[in-house]
């Protein structure tokens, strides 16, 4: 019997091991999914005007390229025509919302579009 239960002290063992390693393991692989579904933030400043959409607004950066944003937390309206920072995460608008293109609108489209988070006035003109 004095065998029997070393034996069974070891599988208790080997079963406590098994089970803190996996735990351990599970958080890591779930730290590591959380890390990869936040999106960065881009920051863009430039002048703000009012977009083709109905809460839509965008941006034209130093650097020319052209911002479509959208916020729900910032009060983009009141900042139109001032030069201003904003910091906001990509997201993907959906096509079936945007009228068809014409040649026109091709050569002004957006680089990107963005969910305004923060927002910092500049100046209260564009230069």
């Amino acid at each position: 019997m004095h065998g029997s239960l070393g034996t069974v002290t070891s599988v208790i063992a080997g079963l406590g091991v098994a089970i803190v390693s996996s735990v351990a393991v599970g958080g890591t692989a779930q730290a590591a999914s959380r890390h990869v579904a936040v999106a960065a933030a881009d920051t863009v400043t430039g002048c703000l005007s009012k977009g083709d959409e109905k809460g839509e607004y965008t941006i034209t950066g130093k650097d020319g390229k052209k911002y479509g944003l959208r916020s729900t937390k910032v009060a983009l309206s009141k900042h139109v025509g001032h030069t201003v920072t904003v910091v906001g995460t990509p997201y993907k608008e959906h096509e079936g919302g945007k009228a068809e293109k014409s040649e026109a609108s091709e050569a002004s489209e957006e680089s990107a579009d963005l969910r305004v988070t923060s927002l910092k006035m500049v100046s209260a003109t564009c230069q």
